[in-house]
């Protein structure tokens, strides 16, 4: 009996850390949240969540968000990316471009850059591994703006990941085409 127990918990334990971004369990961990005092709604990509303890609402000042893999918000082992999201003041723009990102992050080593829509992608050759211990040197950036306010991304990955490399790319896109609007509540 105990055997039989003991393996119903263990296989319990396998389908929540192989399913838990479809699970409702991670109530403390969503999917979708608002920053800038509602001005800024974010939904994770597929297989992240965003991480309700590292994450800071600064009202009409912006705000932060940190946003990782569901099952590492678990405390079940992975490796995928941590993103971060900042959302700044209100600004008179209503894009940026690739070069103007790259001029206001100091000019770095650019290895690839990207105007897709209103997203502004760069990945850079540099610094990862200085905001992920173990991390890979290249990193993705990203910034668009939403609700008239400028929201910066960016994607540090494990040394070798291949989040580091061009699926960095399509998550950032991801997590950016996500940004949206929220209407007032009803």
């Amino acid at each position: 009996m105990r055997r039989t127990v003991r393996a119903l918990l263990i296989l319990v334990g396998v389908f929540i850390a192989a399913s838990c971004d479809r699970l409702p369990l991670i109530e403390a961990s969503p999917k979708k949240i608002a920053l800038a005092g509602g001005d800024v709604g974010i939904a994770a990509p597929a297989g992240y969540c965003i991480d309700t303890g590292n994450t800071s609402d600064y009202g009409v000042k912006g705000g932060f968000a940190l946003v990782s893999s569901c099952r590492s918000l678990l405390g079940v082992a992975a490796t995928p990316a941590i993103i971060t999201i900042s959302v700044g003041p209100k600004v008179a723009v209503t894009q940026v471009s690739t070069d103007a990102f790259a001029d206001a992050l100091g000019n770095p080593v650019v290895l690839a850059s990207e105007e897709s829509g209103t997203v502004s992608l760069l990945h850079i050759a540099s610094g990862g591994s200085q905001t992920l211990p173990g991390g890979d040197e290249r990193y993705w950036r990203a910034i668009r703006v939403v609700s008239g306010r400028l929201v910066s991304m960016a994607l540090y990955a494990p040394a070798g990941a291949e989040e580091a490399q061009a699926s960095g790319n399509a998550i950032l896109k991801s997590l950016a085409s996500g940004l949206y609007a929220p209407g007032p509540a009803v």
